[in-house]
């Protein structure tokens, strides 16, 4: 008995020195600990020896640490119990992270409401400029030529009607921008994406704070890229508020059939001065 008690309490030591050196083993060994304290309260029990026990066990390792630091690894998703019962074992880190989530929430929103005005500006100066002005009137002058598929003319159409190369009528619309300096080669238009990211492009519903971002209510010559069908689908917001590719609509194509938005491109600077880092949630 002597022999196992002796290993068990060099055991109790190994362990807590680890705690004591890594803050995050140490945050997870604090909250599954007090989940299980949770779980033995809402069976009936007091569990009064056992949160005895851990709280002797982590204020040793927590004098080693700034409590902030283990921040970072604590879930955000824990329960108002939870963090109560953190509170019990620990003194105050539940209480802590808690005012910590809540004060990261507010920075977070304001950081990306400013970013958020930054990047409008930005897209307003795409949407007005003359490179896309040079792109509306190409597709506006093509909304009713019919191209075959070497891109030659081979007759004339109405402006609603598809002739099925909405990619093609796209591209020579991006060409007559300057937005890329020969016609490129991507045969689907729902693998354009990829080709618009190596041009600059910057898919805002990709982008932390265009989360909301639809076809409806996308920047005036943003462009669209769909899944859906063998090919997908592009288009382009025109000024109007109608949409274009190799034909003109009132609406978005997802709107009348099943495509899924994948891509809102627009082209602006890379850096745009005066933006801030987002903190994480």
């Amino acid at each position: 008995m002597t022999a196992c008690r002796q290993a068990a309490e060099a055991g109790s030591e190994k362990h807590l020195k680890s705690l004591q050196e890594d803050p995050e083993l140490l945050a997870q060994y604090i909250t599954q600990s007090a989940e299980i304290a949770v779980q033995c309260r809402q069976g009936g029990q007091t569990c009064t020896d056992f949160i005895e026990a851990i709280s002797k066990g982590v204020k040793p390792a927590l004098s080693c640490h700034e409590n902030s630091a283990l921040f970072p690894y604590i879930n955000s998703t824990l329960s108002s119990t939870n963090l109560s019962m953190i509170d019990q074992l620990t003194g105050s880190l539940g209480s802590e992270y808690n005012s910590y989530l809540s004060s990261l929430l507010q920075n977070r929103n304001a950081a990306l409401t400013h970013n958020r005005q930054l990047m409008d500006q930005a897209i307003a100066q795409y949407s007005n400029s003359d490179q896309v002005r040079r792109m509306y009137t190409r597709l506006n002058q093509n909304f009713t030529v019919h191209y075959n598929r070497s891109r030659r003319r081979v007759g004339s159409k109405t402006r609603g009607r598809s002739v099925g190369r909405c990619l093609m009528y796209t591209k020579m619309a991006l060409l007559s921008g300057n937005f890329f300096r020969s016609y490129p080669g991507v045969g689907a238009a729902k693998d354009f994406g990829p080709e618009l990211d190596r041009a600059g492009f910057t898919n805002l519903m990709e982008t932390p704070g265009f989360e909301d971002m639809t076809p409806e209510n996308a920047p005036e010559g943003a462009v669209i890229v769909y899944s859906g069908g063998q090919y997908g689908h592009i288009e382009v917001k025109m000024s109007d508020g109608s949409y274009g590719s190799d034909f003109n609509s009132s609406s978005p194509i997802s709107s009348r059939i099943a495509r899924t938005p994948i891509g809102i491109y627009v082209k602006i600077p890379e850096t745009i001065e005066g933006m801030v880092e987002v903190p994480n949630e």
